[in-house]
């Protein structure tokens, strides 16, 4: 149901949605099946598979008056041009009697009440029309004359304007043989889809089961005639671009949670996929506004769907990784061991790259903290060999230091002492 849809004043408030139809169904008093149907363009678009040709429709029960009441079902669905109605009475069995039919002539009227241009009243007006079948096949018309009320019942042959056909049958709601009733209108003909929103009224008479009356909405005959247009409830011709933008607006949310997904933004993804979800369901009970709505849901989740905190965190590591290893790129390693470190960290440096070019951010991060480790490592060591090389030199240095001066020292003496004259050689 849609609760979008106002009652004008002198409508009961009761509502309905029309389908648009993915079948065009065969008005022969049965319930065809699928492979004998046509499909409307929508139905091409969409590709189900249905059970039978009114699967597509909407279904609502006629509520019965009386004790000797049973459902009736009755399916409604249009497409551009068609109104196209089925009235399903499994508790009504036939007999084979005239016409080779199964139904006796009169046994059952059919009918249904429209006000195209949804503007109500107490009394029909001139875009108000009436269409009937007594069973098996006599069809009638009558519209609404202004300020007196219904104009004359006119019997009318089947057309493209309107048909009906009554048969026997089983169908989805019985397996047993019972009375079907199939309707096509015309939309052009009769002013339907003028507004979104029609004025809309159903019933069925079973005159062999004691005038057992069933309608839509309900009937209440202690006090109201039900051909008076305020009893009538509205019924809202759902356009089939709602249905077709609904099924862009659900692949342009998967389109949006797989890029999410491929990009590994997790973060908020959950309420995208529930949405979708939800979205899906929703089509399938053919609630298709609220099925719009929730795709475009789902998309904008998916759009704005964040990396995970880990993301952040890996990057950031790798991001310090990256500057050591630049650094360490630009050294010369004195030692075996610093330049094996380095090595080290130069391979996990490249596993964690990897890691994150793959979305294993936790991975990537535990690397890219292992690769900063053993750079530090190779650096602290590096500064250690330095300065033990440094110390060395020191003392090397130092050393050689002493020795020169001793020797320069041992020389100055030698050479003092050559040139003093002995004291034996003092006359």
């Amino acid at each position: 149901m849609n609760s979008s849809v106002k009652a004008v004043y002198g409508h009961t408030g009761d509502k309905v949605d029309v389908l648009p139809a993915l079948i065009k169904p065969k008005i022969d008093g049965e319930f065809t099946r699928v492979e004998q149907c046509e499909y409307t363009e929508l139905g091409k678009q969409l590709q189900c598979e249905m059970s039978h040709e009114w699967a597509d429709a909407e279904r609502i029960t006629l509520i019965p008056m009386g004790q000797y009441g049973r459902d009736v079902y009755l399916y409604l669905k249009h497409d551009e041009s068609k109104l196209y109605l089925c009235f399903d009475y499994p508790q009504r069995t036939g007999r084979p009697v005239v016409e080779g039919g199964w139904l006796y002539l009169y046994d059952i009227v059919a009918y249904v009440q429209i006000d195209a241009l949804h503007d109500g009243g107490s009394w029909p007006k001139e875009n108000d029309s009436t269409f009937e079948i007594e069973t098996p096949s006599e069809l009638y018309v009558h519209t609404g004359k202004r300020e007196i009320g219904w104009g004359p019942r006119i019997r009318v042959s089947p057309s493209d304007s309107y048909t009906a056909k009554s048969g026997i049958g089983p169908s989805a709601n019985s397996n047993k043989d019972h009375a079907i009733i199939e309707m096509s209108i015309s939309k052009a003909d009769y002013k339907i889809g003028s507004s979104p929103t029609m004025g809309f009224r159903a019933g069925l008479l079973d005159v062999e089961r004691k005038q057992q009356f069933h309608s839509w909405p309900k009937y209440a005959p202690e006090t109201r005639q039900f051909s008076e247009p305020d009893l009538w409830g509205d019924a809202n011709l759902l356009p089939s671009v709602v249905i077709s933008r609904a099924l862009e607006a659900i692949e342009e949310a998967r389109a949006s949670i797989r890029k999410a997904e491929g990009e590994g933004r997790t973060e908020g993804l959950g309420r995208a996929k529930a949405l979708l979800d939800s979205c899906l369901r929703a089509f399938e009970n053919r609630w298709y506004e609220l099925a719009l709505n929730l795709a475009g849901q789902a998309r904008r989740g998916a759009d704005t769907a964040d990396y995970p905190r880990i993301y952040y965190e890996a990057k950031q590591q790798l991001a310090q990784a990256e500057e050591l290893e630049a650094q360490a790129r630009s050294s010369n390693f004195l030692s075996s061991g610093t330049r094996n470190l380095a090595k080290q960290a130069f391979e996990t440096y490249n596993q964690a790259k990897e890691a994150f070019s793959t979305k294993e951010w936790t991975k990537a991060s535990e690397l890219a903290l292992k690769a900063i480790a053993l750079f530090d490592k190779a650096f602290a060591v590096e500064s250690e060999e330095i300065k033990t090389q440094q110390t060395r030199s020191y003392l090397v240095s130092g050393a050689t230091s002493v020795t020169v001066v001793v020797a320069i020292a041992s020389a100055v003496l030698y050479l003092s002492r050559k040139k003093k004259p002995s004291k034996a050689a003092i006359p």
